[in-house]
């Protein structure tokens, strides 16, 4: 199964979130520019979604890495908030949590398994953090 944001607008941005934290993730750059600039656009097209388009105008004008990374972090606080009130069915979409991000701040961001592969870190800490969340429920079903 897969997971299903019970809010059209948001469940297609979801998989351009998911290119940008894998993109993070590898230290990418340009991919994190180029998902962002989608998800900005998606998000513009969905009723409250102002900040969560802001957050991903800031990701897609950072001038570096690190600054791409602080702003997934207001992303990802926007986006799952959303997705919280909309609801999942299918999968489960899971919350993660680095506590050592945003210079120890801590910060969150949404993954379809329950495995951390840090974005905010990448291969300097790819592990660090934790899954805290799950939404949506788990198909219990054969």
């Amino acid at each position: 199964m897969v997971p299903v944001i019970q809010e059209d607008l948001l469940h297609a941005i979801y998989p351009h979130y998911l290119e940008a934290e894998e993109a993070l993730v590898q230290g990418d750059v340009a991919s994190a520019r180029l998902s962002a600039s989608t998800i900005e656009a998606g998000a513009r097209a969905y009723p409250g979604g102002g900040q969560l388009a802001s957050a991903a105008n800031r990701m897609l004008n950072a001038a570096s890495l690190s600054a791409q990374r602080q702003a997934f972090a207001a992303l990802s606080e926007e986006l799952i908030r959303h997705v919280e009130a909309a609801g999942v069915a299918g999968a489960p979409l899971f919350v993660a949590y680095c506590p050592m991000a945003r210079d120890g701040a801590g910060a969150a961001w949404l993954t379809s398994m329950p495995v951390v592969r840090n974005p905010y870190y990448g291969s300097e800490m790819l592990t660090c953090g934790e899954i805290q969340d799950t939404i949506g429920k788990r198909n219990t079903t054969p």
